[in-house]
């Protein structure tokens, strides 16, 4: 038998991360390509120089996401990898990039490599948001699996008190929080199954996935939000008609 008060704050605690705000995670400005600074040089050597700034911006940003993921407690070490391994390859193409750079004698092939920095790997107009978008959609997966599992204690509590004088409002609650998790499912789906088509490639075409990408990953949390405050009443009308001390048997 669990102590129903442990109960309240185990869970509640752990679905916090449900009742969080937005995370900053999409003021990523989409960079626009300056190539027409780099085409102003009038040596090769002035090409390097733009094209190194250019990608050690990028590379920072790519590290900073790294260090994000790893630090992101929400996540699990799996979610985390794919984070950083999706930012590691992005590091070493322009890592490349940078070296075929440097290697150039001539300004026309510089200006090439350059070009490459935005139209190969588009880091801030589609790397950055769909992989900050992917932290907070594995965020949204883990709470609403917790949330979920915990149906079945919320099953067994209601089951106890069908005769207190709350249980009509807390199964009102109850089937709204259960609505809730299931909309927010159905928007984390669909913005799961977005991730695909969000590269470089599918520029600018990108520009209104990631708006839906960012909208489906908004009303899943605004849904998660929802259904945890639904818990959260339903553990205090349920302290009240059961008792401090009455616990669960699971």
């Amino acid at each position: 038998m669990k102590n129903f008060k442990n109960f309240c704050s185990r869970h509640l605690a752990a679905l916090s991360l449900a009742l969080v705000g937005a995370l900053s995670l999409f003021g990523i400005a989409a960079a626009a390509a300056p190539v027409a600074d780099a085409a102003s040089c009038t040596t090769v050597s002035c090409v390097q120089q733009f094209g190194n700034q250019r990608i050690q911006e990028r590379l920072t940003a790519l590290e900073k996401l790294k260090t994000d993921a790893k630090n992101n407690k929400a996540l699990t070490g799996q979610q985390q990898d794919i984070i950083v391994n999706d930012a590691n390859s992005n590091e070493n193409g322009l890592n490349a990039l940078k070296k075929q750079l440097d290697a150039e004698t001539a300004i026309k092939p510089a200006l090439a490599d350059v070009k490459n920095i935005y139209v190969q790997f588009r880091i801030y107009a589609v790397v950055l948001p769909r992989d900050y978008g992917e932290i907070e959609l594995f965020h949204e997966q883990n709470a609403s699996q917790r949330m979920t599992d915990a149906e079945v204690t919320i099953d067994a509590l209601i089951q106890k008190d069908q005769n207190g004088k709350n249980i009509g409002q807390i199964k009102t609650l109850d089937q709204d929080y259960m609505n809730k998790l299931n909309d927010a499912s159905t928007n984390m789906k669909g913005a799961q199954g977005l991730i695909p088509s969000l590269v470089p490639a599918n520029y600018p075409g990108t520009n209104s996935t990631l708006k839906t990408y960012h909208q489906d990953l908004k009303t899943a949390r605004l849904d998660l939000q929802g259904a945890a405050n639904d818990l959260h009443q339903m553990t205090q009308l349920l302290k009240e008609d059961l008792g401090g001390s009455t616990g669960s048997s699971s």
